[in-house]
């Protein structure tokens, strides 16, 4: 049995405890946990903290909320049995931090590669595509808020509307999702009487597949926060924009992702809009073979590496093996050694 964070174990004592970082109590109270039923701790990282919120001007660095995460984070990182780095480049730092690295497992997100929705977009999301139906379609799907800057497409379509006024004309921008930060955003698009940006609140998942495939470039925004490059980042509208098919852009100061390493699409720098225009005036200049083998190498490596399916069973391995591995120190538990031959043997 697998317990994550918050369980109440009242069908019987797990045999291991997972704990995801959302937030660092959620893996906290998964420590917490692990200590009571007396079994092995993996723990989950899917952010950076507190390093995240400090470099987002969330939290200062020197104050004493800082210093509490930082000692949650360090416990925690020293406590757990094994860790699951979602970040791709985390791993290299936890072991500079004096974490053993055959104590790390990179597992990032992903889709099922070969699963599909055939249902419609809303009525209401539909009509901004066919509003713009000549038009080279930019899509993003995802939060508005602080950690993605989206007040630079904004700046972006203000920089080509005066700058290459042409290029200008033949674009459109399409955001679906919902934040802290939209109303601003929507402000601010407003202010700039820039009716080529569109607004839309969130969608089913069912009905994300129907607008990715009807849009020409997929968006993924974040800030230019140094942790997001220096340990990359694992977005989950990422691979579902890869399994879509269509070239995604994709803002950070990391030469490393996916996107660059499987020629799935072009990297600009964030909160650059003269950047982001070059990229999209690269990305609609491609003639259709070159505009095709984009989303075409962006499908290919989902299958090859980001398919659920496969992550499942590596995620499995590391449940198997840190069992195991901390078998001698549960041998008290017969039950516990039980359970742990049951899911060896599925």
């Amino acid at each position: 049995k697998i317990l994550f964070t918050l369980g109440s174990g009242r069908e019987g004592r797990p045999d291991i405890i997972i704990g995801s970082s959302p937030h660092l109590l959620s893996g906290l109270a998964g420590s917490l946990l692990s200590t009571r039923f007396n079994v092995p701790f993996l723990l989950e990282l899917r952010d950076v903290w507190p390093e995240d919120l400090i470099e987002l001007g969330a939290l200062k660095e020197n104050s004493l909320t800082r210093k509490i995460l930082n000692a949650i984070a360090n416990h925690l990182y020293h406590r757990a049995d094994h860790i699951l780095s979602v970040p791709p480049k985390l791993h290299n730092w936890l072991a500079d931090k004096g974490i053993p690295i055959d104590k790390i497992t990179p597992l990032p997100n992903g889709v099922f590669a070969n699963e599909n929705s055939a249902a419609q977009m809303p009525e209401s999301l539909k009509s901004i595509f066919d509003s713009e139906e000549d038009k080279f379609k930019v899509l993003y799907m995802g939060a508005h808020g602080v950690a993605n800057k989206l007040g630079n497409i904004v700046d972006t379509a203000v920089y080509l509307r005066e700058q290459r006024p042409e290029q200008f004309k033949k674009l459109a921008f399409i955001l679906v999702g919902g934040g802290q930060e939209k109303e601003t955003v929507m402000a601010q698009a407003k202010k700039q009487k820039l009716a080529n940006i569109h607004f839309h609140d969130p969608v089913s998942k069912d009905a994300v597949n129907a607008a990715m495939q009807n849009s020409d470039a997929l968006l993924v925004h974040l800030a230019a926060a140094e942790t997001f490059s220096q340990f990359g980042r694992s977005p989950n509208k990422l691979y579902d924009y890869l399994k879509a098919g269509k070239p995604v852009l994709f803002s950070t100061l990391d030469s490393e992702t996916v996107v660059d390493k499987a020629s799935a699409g072009y990297t600009f720098k964030p909160e650059n809009p003269e950047d982001f225009a070059n990229v999209l005036g690269k990305l609609m200049n491609l003639n259709q073979e070159q505009y095709d083998q984009l989303g075409k190498n962006g499908q290919e490596v989902v299958k090859r590496h980001y398919d659920l399916n496969y992550l499942g069973l590596r995620l499995a391995n590391v449940i198997e093996a840190t069992i195991s591995r901390k078998a001698g120190k549960y041998r008290a538990n017969p039950q516990n050694s039980q359970r742990s031959k049951e899911l060896r043997h599925g």
